[in-house]
This record gives structure tokens, C-alpha cells and sequence, in this order.
């Protein structure tokens, strides 16, 4: 879930395949289950509480069909029965969670403190800036290599500027929320977010490298503004050893941002992405969904096959390369447009409610 590049996973991607970038985290994840088992102190709660089965099973089936949903949609279509049957059901098991939540002795997630703007605004924060997080690098991956023809590996060190931002603020931004300050850092990293989200708005268009690095600069600022920020005001308002089920609370914001709302994301861009560029074709070249499915792999470069591309519609392969950059180019610039004016949106509540409560948190006494 972290939107943080790994430059090994980029030199694998590069000289091997994709899918061998996911194998890149696994030592260095082994190697933090092994010191957590050693170093970290186990805390338990005072009272035996049971495992919700029930919210496990309808929200992991909730939010499963409506993310299959969202991203069959561009094949299947908006209305098709194939979209809005697992759509529906999606819905209504996750009505049926929080039914059953709020009727559970020991509930999976505790809905009560969503009721006040204290908990429930850093949590849409937290899911907001988890979504465009991961559009952001998704999407600009692809962009860097796909359209600009970077690579994989001069676009994983490109992407390293992201990381800067954590390295310096992450100090400095806990320190300040321990005084009190934690509603200022969320506004102020959210709008930083959605400036960013803009400012690549115009450089995507434009096609510039060189002021790319600057944005992706601005980006790695709201991260960190937001997620400890924002963590430690929702597990404010968890009292005595409740504080690890309000720490639970922004975990699961951050999943549903990631998993549901970029999903919806997806959404949105492969329609603007199909619409654009069966608009720069001909009119008898518009393609199917398995014909759209096919150029994807060819342009991706997925699979080399030089026959797969010559036998789509379209006059020749420089006119649906063209066409296919320029349809994905729109589809960021209409993602990010919609994604930064939401985040902004976002900031601008956030800033009229913390004049009433949001992030006036007592600051904690030092040890």
C-alpha cells in the first residue's frame, strides 16, 4: 500500500518482467518480521474480546465485489447485468456490516466515533490521500515509461523524489503533533496534495521532464503531513487501551482508500482513456473491449508480438501508438483535474470544521 518506489524493483521490472518487482520487498520484509519478533513489546487489552466473524466476512465480500465491479466496468459496460449484480450485492453487504456492527458485542470496526467530524474527517483524509497517492505513482509510472519511453529503471529513480519529503518532515511532523497541531499538518498536507495533483495536471500535458521533478518533489511533502497526523487524531479519541482499536480505525480508512476508492479511480480513467482514443481514430476503427484488451498488452510491450499490433484497426502502428499516448496523457490530465479539485474540496471542510474541533487536541504532556 505505500506509494514509495524501490529502485531494485525498477531495475527488475527493467531486465526481467513486472511481476518480478513484487518479489524485490520480500527480504526486506522477512527481515523486519524477524527484529519485530524480537524487539517489539506485545500489548494486550484487560478484557478477553471475541474475533467478529460476521464483519470479517461482510466487508471483505462487500468491498471485493464492488472493486470487481468498478474495474470489470470498462469491459462489460455501466449498465451491463455483469456490473451491476456484483455492484448491488457489494452494497448491500456492506449495509449489512454496518447493521451488524452496530450490534455486535465486540464489533470489527467501531462506528460510534465515526458519528463526530473529529474522527470521521482524518479518516476521509487519510482514505482521500491514499487513493491519489497511489493514482499518482500508478499512473505517472506508466506515463514515464509508456508515453515518455523512459524505462522502468530511469523512471524508478525519477520517482525516488517522492521519498524525499518522508525523510525530512517525519521528525518534525510527529513533534508537532504532539503539541497539538495534528488538524493544521492534515489541511495543509491534503492542499499540498492537491496542488501537486494539478502542477502534473499541466506538466502532463504539456509533456515536460524537467519541471516533473519539482511536482514529484511537492508530492512526497503530503504523505507525511497527513498519514501520522492524522493516525493520531483518529487514536485520540480511543481512551486507555482502546487507542489500538482507534490505530485499527485508520488502517482500514487507508485500505479503503486504496482498495475501493482506486478502484473507482480506475474507473474513471479507462473510460476517458477508451473514449479519447477511439475519438483519434477512424470511425470504423473503434475497438471492442477484447480489441482494447489486446493493444494494452501490445503497447505495454507485455507481450512482443509485432503481429498482434499490426492486425488491430487503425491505419498504421504510429497512428495507434499516437493515438494511444495521446488518449492516456487525457485520461491522467482528467483523473488528476478531478482527484486534486476532490482533495481540495476536502481541505477546504476540513479547514472550516477545525475552527470548531477538528485537531484542537489537548498537546501531551512530555515524559
Amino acid at each position: 500500500m505505500s506509494p514509495s518506489p524501490c529502485p531494485w524493483a525498477s531495475l527488475l521490472a527493467q531486465y526481467g518482467s513486472w511481476r518480478w518487482a513484487f518479489a524485490a520487498p520480500v527480504p526486506v520484509a522477512a527481515l523486519v518480521v524477524v527484529l519485530a519478533r524480537r524487539h517489539l513489546i506485545e500489548t494486550r487489552a484487560p478484557a478477553t474480546t471475541s474475533l467478529d466473524l460476521m464483519g470479517c466476512v461482510l466487508i471483505a465480500s462487500g468491498l471485493a465485489l464492488l472493486v470487481f465491479a468498478c474495474e470489470r466496468s470498462s469491459d462489460w459496460g455501466l449498465t451491463s447485468v455483469g456490473t451491476l449484480a456484483p455492484l448491488t450485492a457489494g452494497i448491500a453487504l456492506l449495509v449489512a456490516f454496518v447493521l451488524a456492527e452496530r450490534r455486535a458485542r465486540s464489533p470489527l470496526l467501531d462506528l460510534r466515533p465515526l458519528r463526530g467530524a473529529t474522527t470521521s474527517v482524518p479518516m476521509a483524509a487519510l482514505a482521500l490521500v491514499q487513493c491519489a497517492s497511489l493514482a499518482l505513482v500508478l499512473y505517472m509510472t506508466l506515463y514515464l515509461q509508456h508515453v515518455l519511453d523512459l524505462g522502468a529503471f530511469r523512471t524508478g529513480l525519477l520517482l525516488l523524489a517522492t521519498s524525499v519529503g518522508t525523510i525530512i518532515l517525519s521528525p518534525l511532523v510527529g513533534q508537532l503533533t504532539e503539541r497539538g497541531h495534528g488538524g493544521r499538518l492534515v489541511i495543509t498536507g491534503m492542499a499540498t496534495l492537491g496542488v501537486c495533483l494539478l502542477w502534473l495536471t499541466v506538466e502532463v500535458f504539456d509533456r515536460r521532464i524537467i519541471f516533473l521533478v519539482p511536482a514529484l518533489l511537492l508530492f512526497g511533502l503530503a504523505p507525511p503531513l497527513v498519514y501520522p497526523s492524522a493516525t493520531t487524531l483518529v487514536a485520540d479519541t480511543a481512551l486507555g487501551s482502546a487507542k489500538g482499536a482507534g490505530a485499527g480505525l485508520a488502517i482500514q480508512a487507508r485500505q479503503v482508500g486504496a482498495t475501493l476508492g482506486l478502484a473507482l479511480t480506475n474507473m474513471l480513467f479507462t473510460a476517458i482513456e477508451w473514449q479519447k482514443r477511439n475519438s483519434l481514430l477512424k470511425p470504423g476503427d473503434a475497438f471492442t473491449p477484447e480489441e482494447q484488451s489486446a493493444l494494452d498488452d501490445a503497447l505495454t510491450r507485455e507481450r512482443l508480438d509485432t503481429d498482434l499490433l499490426a492486425q488491430l484497426p487503425g491505419a498504421s502502428q504510429d497512428h495507434v501508438r499516437g493515438a494511444a499516448d495521446e488518449a492516456f496523457a487525457t485520461a491522467i490530465e482528467i483523473t488528476f483535474l478531478t482527484l486534486g479539485g476532490i482533495i481540495l474540496l476536502g481541505a477546504l471542510v476540513a479547514l472550516t470544521l477545525q475552527r470548531g474541533t477538528i485537531g484542537r487536541s489537548t498537546p501531551r504532556p512530555s515524559a
